[in-house]
């Protein structure tokens, strides 16, 4: 009889568990920060795979609705951006060999498109 009144016990906790969001998607992007050492001042490039033509990926930087370049005052301060609008760092890569360029993946939730 225990057995029976622990498994329905489970059985019922279980059916009430939060079942996991499926109006919800993972949209992943990519950024790369450019550091302007003359300025004291970085920019970025994102790529959320929107864009369907190979563009030179200084044409690609961040821009406001008057379509100047956003600037930022050091990396961290850009990285920060990211995380203001929701993004979340998942992994960094060296794009280059003396490691002195990154490629940051971030990735958020956003509501699945029907």
């Amino acid at each position: 009889m225990k057995h029976f009144l622990v498994t329905m016990f489970v059985m019922g906790f279980v059916h009430f568990l939060p079942a996991q969001d499926s109006s919800t998607i993972e949209q992943y992007s990519t950024v790369r920060v450019f550091w302007n050492a003359f300025a004291s001042e970085a920019s970025i490039a994102i790529d959320d795979g929107t864009r369907t033509e190979v563009l030179n990926i200084f044409s690609q930087r961040l821009r406001d609705s008057s379509n100047k370049v956003i600037k930022f005052k050091s990396r961290v301060d850009a990285l920060n951006y990211m995380g203001k609008q929701g993004w979340k760092m998942v992994h960094v890569v060296s794009s280059n060999t003396d490691n002195t360029e990154f490629v940051y993946l971030f990735k958020k939730e956003v509501r699945k498109e029907e």
